[in-house]
C-alpha cells in the first residue's frame, strides 16, 4: 500500500510497507517536503524533533528529568502541529483518512492513528 502525508494541503511525503498492529499503523517514510515557509520549516523541524524525542524514550533506561524537561519545553513549539485536525493521508485513488500527528524515527519509519 503506498499514500502520501499532508497537512492541509501540503505535501510531506510518501509512506509505503505500511503495517499495522491496531490502534498503531507504521511504514517506510520518504520526505519529499523543501522547507520554503514558516509552517513547511515548522515540520521539517518537528519530523528531526519527533525522532529525537522517540529516540530519548526507546534509548533511555533511567529517564534523566532534565533532559526530559527540555524535550517538553521544546514540544510546546509544536503544539499547533498535534492540536491539529489537518492530517491525512492520501491514497492512489485519491481517498483521503485523517490520522493524528504521525512520529518518526531515524530509520524513516513513520507511525500513525487514526483520527476518528
Amino acid at each position: 500500500m503506498r499514500s502520501e502525508l499532508y497537512y492541509g494541503n501540503i505535501l510531506i511525503g510518501s509512506i509505503t510497507n505500511t503495517k499495522s498492529d491496531f490502534p498503531n499503523l507504521c511504514g517506510h517514510f520518504n520526505l519529499l517536503l523543501k522547507p520554503i515557509d514558516i509552517i513547511s520549516s515548522q515540520i521539517t523541524e518537528y519530523i528531526k524533533f519527533s525522532s529525537e524525542l522517540l529516540e530519548f524514550y526507546l534509548n533511555t533506561s533511567d529517564i534523566d528529568q532534565k533532559t526530559e524537561g527540555i524535550l517538553l519545553e521544546k514540544e510546546k513549539l509544536y503544539k499547533n502541529l498535534i492540536d491539529s485536525n489537518d492530517w491525512k493521508l492520501v491514497d492512489l485513488n485519491g481517498e483521503e483518512t485523517k490520522i493524528l500527528i504521525p512520529t518518526f524515527d531515524k530509520e524513516g519509519i513513520i507511525n500513525f492513528r487514526f483520527n476518528i
